[in-house]
């Protein structure tokens, strides 16, 4: 038997309470209370929604400030120079084409562009070799841990 709520913007999944709210950019929000109290998820939704109006402590809004310089450097302490590959060679290529830039700015249309520029002078394997700390992908091996670098869908 699941637990019903009168509250809109309230709903339950195997028994826990879940919340749903729309941000300050109007985008459809949902989130686990881990609880399975009702009047602790009416808490948390009013919290929410208080945030969401005065715009503040939103983690998506984090990203929008952070320079591609920081999470580079921040890429390459933790996975860049593992490599076997060792991107330490098309670092000053990529800084100098992204740097200076929010990370919210890169698109994956201007790698893109990035990369296809550099296809037209150089091989298609050398051109991808830049794809890959762009994407954020260590050639595939790290793919999951690495995808902040511009994986901005949110």
């Amino acid at each position: 038997m699941t637990k019903r709520s009168k509250t809109r913007g309230i709903f339950f999944r195997r028994g826990i309470a879940y919340i749903r709210y729309q941000d300050s950019r109007g985008c459809l929000v949902r989130e686990s209370t881990r609880q399975k109290s009702v009047r602790v998820a009416e808490a948390i939704l009013a919290k929410r929604k208080s945030e969401a109006a005065m715009q503040s402590h939103y983690p998506a809004r984090q990203f929008e400030t952070v320079d591609f310089e920081k999470l580079e450097e921040q890429w390459w302490e933790q996975h860049g120079k593992y490599t076997a590959s060792c991107f330490r060679f098309l670092r000053k290529r990529i800084k100098a084409r992204f740097g200076g830039r929010r990370a919210r700015e890169i698109r994956p249309e201007r790698i893109q562009e990035f990369c296809n520029e550099i296809r037209d002078v150089y091989s298609a394997a050398y051109a991808n070799s830049h794809s890959a700390p762009t994407n954020g992908s260590d050639s595939g091996r790290h793919a999951e841990k690495t995808r902040s670098w511009t994986d901005s869908s949110s």
